[in-house]
């Protein structure tokens, strides 16, 4: 059983039909049981990851920042553990990522439909008793809504878990790198710096 709240910050990100789809997948894998999803009411501007953002503002503030490298030491040096907020990259010299990047929504959208007005609701619930079924309410004294979110209601996800293809970054354009290489490069504080705006080294690959 998985239960969560999300504050209404980022309403058309966190409240789409996208996340739905990934819920209801993970559900009709076997992954959960039962999923409630509730968000709190519009006009919340707190949120907790805000603290973290101040802390790297203020490293921010006193540093000049020339290229990546020195956005990850400001990152590392936003709180005296270094864990919080973590930098993330291939480009810090690991073997392998941390994290990858699936294309969820084109897998997804070949087996789940929109949800109508989904941002007019803040309660949403998923079950392995009512298969490819979503629940849904504006308020809790509501009487609960059901959708049918599967593009064919008999679909049933059986065998082992099939995933999206991962998503990797693109290379820049030349035209991108040239424009690095010409406008930005100047603009370096640190002439041992503008090594790194190189039309050679200004590649992903």
């Amino acid at each position: 059983v998985f239960s969560f709240k999300m504050l209404d910050r980022y309403v058309f990100k966190n409240r789409s039909s996208y996340v739905m789809w990934y819920l209801m997948w993970r559900t009709l894998n076997g992954l959960h049981e039962k999923i409630t999803l509730s968000f709190m009411v519009k006009g919340h501007t707190k949120f907790s990851p805000d603290g973290y953002f101040g802390l790297f503002k203020i490293q921010y503030q006193k540093k000049n920042i020339d290229w990546i490298g020195d956005v990850v030491e400001c990152v590392r040096e936003a709180s005296s553990n270094s864990i919080i907020p973590l930098p993330y990259g291939l480009s810090l010299k690991r073997k392998k990522p941390l994290f990858h990047f699936y294309d969820w929504k084109s897998f997804l959208s070949k087996f789940f439909k929109d949800i109508p007005e989904i941002t007019a609701y803040n309660y949403f619930l998923l079950s392995n008793k009512n298969l490819g079924k979503l629940k849904l309410k504006k308020s809790p004294k509501d009487k609960e809504r059901t959708m049918i979110l599967l593009k064919n209601e008999h679909k049933r996800f059986t065998g082992s878990i099939k995933m999206p293809k991962i998503l990797k970054p693109l290379d820049l354009t030349q035209d991108r790198r040239e424009y690095l290489n010409k406008k930005i490069s100047p603009l370096v504080f640190d002439p041992k710096k503008k090594f790194y705006y190189a039309l050679k080294e200004l590649s992903l690959k």
